[in-house]
């Protein structure tokens, strides 16, 4: 049922690692089918992202993981994903975890519009305001190993933009690990930079 994609573990292990640096959660821990991070905010308490996305494995984890708030990020078609959860749990947006070599580049902003950047506790935030002030993007950055970077990026109202893309610098590039991410209770919709 569907097609099974062949992930990276190491890329994997990167982009969970940014990913949770990035947004304060737990450090996430070693499991023998992938990794688990305590994000402990409401909708969204508990995440695991899985390294294969075998039928039993993805009905095993969902039948016995019952929370609220609970997620899982598995890297398949939506479509295989859903038909392979136990009841109670719901397909959210598809997301994708992409890489590129990070390069310097300039950066610029249309004309009125005004970019801010701040680093801190390993997390380098920006946010680009509108000639009116109002938020118009945000994005975020963040290096928890050496060669390792978790990359947000969000509108305004917390939908992701584009799939987010963990970097390595001076890794290869490497396209389209992506899939389905379901949750068990909680809101509809994602919690703002959640992906």
């Amino acid at each position: 049922m569907g097609t099974e994609l062949t992930v990276d573990t190491e890329l994997v292990r990167a982009w969970v690692e940014g990913w949770a640096v990035s947004r304060g959660a737990a450090p996430p821990a070693e499991r023998a089918w992938g990794l688990t991070t305590d994000v402990g905010v409401p909708g969204h308490v508990t995440r695991h992202v899985l390294y294969r996305a075998d039928e039993e494995l993805v009905r095993d984890l969902t039948a016995t993981n019952t929370a609220p708030g609970t997620w899982l990020k598995v890297f398949a078609p939506p479509e295989t994903v859903s038909a392979r959860a136990a009841p109670g749990w719901s397909l959210d947006v598809p997301c994708f975890l992409m890489s590129a070599p990070l390069r310097p580049a300039p950066v610029t902003v249309p004309d009125g519009y005004r970019l801010r950047t701040r680093a801190r506790g390993g997390v380098v935030r920006t946010v680009v305001l509108a000639a009116d002030g109002a938020l118009a993007a945000r994005g975020q950055i963040a290096f928890p190993a050496a060669g390792a970077a978790g990359i947000s990026r969000n509108r305004p109202d917390g939908r992701r933009e584009r799939p987010p893309r963990p970097s390595r610098p001076g890794g290869r590039d490497r396209r389209r690990a992506g899939g389905g991410r379901l949750r068990r209770g909680g809101r509809s919709g994602s919690h703002p930079g959640a992906a």
